[in-house]
């Protein structure tokens, strides 16, 4: 410490400078102190802030995901984003104008390394308001991969193979031979794109009219199962099950709550019958 006066090297203890007599200043640390301590916080405010306050993007999406479902995603990509459309405000015919449309919609692709799953999250910046599929597709798989059992263990007599679609309204899409329900789980987890319509499609060994008389109680119940399942959530047309009989027709299940059974179209002989009408015939 030296004095302000005359430079003269001081002692800590020394009140009077021994060289000009002039009394010791000594440096008051209090306000650097505090101006240490104002900046750290303000600093800290500021990391904090980053990490956590005004998340946005990738960042954002994963800390939805991770709030909404109490577990760790990975992985999250964005995709694109799309202006939200204009609403038209019409009624009878009548046009009473637009509402622009404000704001667009984020849409970005999540992996989960715990279920295995990639699904679609999307986010309105005019609403402030996610979107997600992550539930669904769970829920689509697991109760898609119930149904192969149980259909399995049902026909298991007169199957010949099963195989299964991810999406029956995407023609690209070629149905592959599965062996258990493993297989639907590989082919749901890679599948990203929206809500699909899956269908699990059944061979058996025997023509249609002999398949439906032997076998109407087990058509019956399985159909049930179906219609249960689709009203007790929210999967109604996105879990399908077909038999395809050895003479080239099929059953389809739960269509209006009943199966119906489809010949070719060409022929008309059975085109959408219900199974109960089917098996009332003397022969097919």
């Amino acid at each position: 410490m030296k004095c302000r006066n005359c430079n003269y090297d001081l002692e800590e203890d020394w009140k009077v400078c021994p060289i000009c007599s002039k009394p010791v200043e000594k440096e008051n640390k209090k306000p650097l102190v505090a101006s240490i301590i104002v900046v750290l916080l303000i600093i800290a405010l500021l990391l904090f802030n980053f990490m956590f306050g005004n998340m946005t993007g990738e960042r954002a999406v994963q800390r939805y995901l991770e709030d909404k479902y109490g577990k760790k995603f990975d992985n999250v990509t964005f995709i694109k984003s799309v202006k939200n459309p204009d609403t038209n405000l019409s009624c009878d015919g009548s046009s009473f104008g637009t509402i622009k449309g404000k704001g667009e919609t984020e849409h970005y692709l999540v992996h989960s390394d715990t279920d295995n799953i990639d699904f679609n999250v999307s986010y309105n910046t005019h609403k402030d308001e996610y979107y997600d599929n992550y539930d669904f597709n769970i829920k689509l798989r697991e109760n898609a991969g119930t149904l192969y059992e149980k259909v399995k263990n049902t026909f298991d007599k007169h199957c010949e193979k099963i195989t299964f679609s991810e999406d029956i309204h995407d023609e690209s899409i070629v149905p592959i031979t599965i062996n258990t329900k493993q297989d639907i789980y590989k082919q749901l987890s890679d599948n990203n794109d929206g809500e699909p319509f899956t269908s699990i499609y059944m061979y058996v060994d025997m023509n249609c009219f002999d398949f439906c008389k032997t076998e109407y109680d087990n058509i019956k119940m399985i159909n049930d199962y179906i219609v249960e399942l689709e009203k007790n959530s929210d999967f109604y047309g996105h879990v399908g099950f077909l038999i395809c009989t050895l003479d080239g027709i099929t059953l389809e299940f739960n269509r209006l709550d009943a199966v119906r059974v489809y010949d070719s179209f060409s022929s008309g002989k059975a085109w959408g019958e219900t199974i109960e009408e089917f098996i009332q015939r003397d022969s097919y």
